[in-house]
């Protein structure tokens, strides 16, 4: 009897605290399963396109959605670049990047709400999502998304900027690291360069939200509040940065 009254109570005190703790993590996880599955049903129907445009060799179609939740008391207003190559074809690796950086976001937006306690009877909270497709040298894709988040009862909206640069000659997703050479210590002389190109800056180059690249030249961005409803950028000319830039990458990035 002793036996099995001590195997009936150990379940109990070994679970006491999971419950709570693995529905919350499932929860946040459903989140972001059924928005990227959502984002992916909205590219495999045909939906309204605006305006196709081209840049460097891909065709760049505008997708988007608007959502309201009367329940929870939000509303999502999104609008994405569909990419697609020379042959009309979806091209992976950019398309993916772009689905993750939006599911992640809707997701970010949706837990915090959560966190919060949910609905909010007295008033909407707003989830704004664009994009831009920057003027970068013939070898490069750049797009830039800009994430708008107000919150009801906020003064100011949250801005968080995002982007996607491409390298189409290698075909590979670029980080902020692959624009210096490898054997220098970019970050810091990056931030030396920033300092003497413009003394007021956002912030630490390396600590940049994100970056795009463009004719004129590499563009940090840094989140925070839109103070004034304007982002927080730095622009840096690229024959500033000429002593630091990879060499493979430096005749590209250096043409106008």
């Amino acid at each position: 009897m002793t036996v099995s009254g001590q195997q009936n109570r150990l379940p109990a005190l070994t679970l006491v605290h999971q419950p709570k703790q693995l529905k919350r993590k499932f929860s946040i996880m459903n989140m972001l399963v059924r928005n990227l599955l959502f984002i992916i049903a909205l590219l495999l129907v045909s939906s309204f396109v605006l305006v196709q445009s081209s840049t460097n060799g891909l065709e760049i179609i505008p997708r988007g959605f608007m959502k309201d939740y009367p329940r929870e008391a939000y509303k999502l207003e999104v609008k994405y670049p569909e990419i697609r190559d020379s042959l009309q074809k979806m091209h992976f690796d950019i398309n993916f990047e772009v689905n993750r950086i939006m599911a992640t976001s809707i997701t970010g937006f949706q837990k915090k709400l959560q966190a919060e306690g949910g609905a909010n009877p007295d008033g909407y909270s707003y989830f704004f999502f664009d994009y831009r497709v920057k003027e970068t040298p013939a070898r490069f894709l750049s797009l830039q998304f800009n994430c708008k988040t107000f919150y009801f009862g906020a003064q100011l909206p949250v801005v968080r900027n995002y982007a996607v640069n491409y390298d189409l000659q290698q075909q590979q997703i670029m980080d902020l690291a692959s624009l210096f050479r490898p054997e220098i210590d970019w970050a810091s002389q990056l931030a030396q360069v920033a300092a003497r190109w413009q003394a007021s800056s956002p912030g630490n180059p390396a600590s940049a939200g994100a970056f795009t690249i463009t004719r004129q030249g590499l563009v940090l961005y840094f989140n925070g509040e839109a103070k004034g409803g304007t982002d927080r950028q730095l622009v840096i000319p690229w024959p500033e940065l000429a002593p630091l830039l990879n060499p493979e990458k430096a005749s590209d990035l250096l043409k106008n």
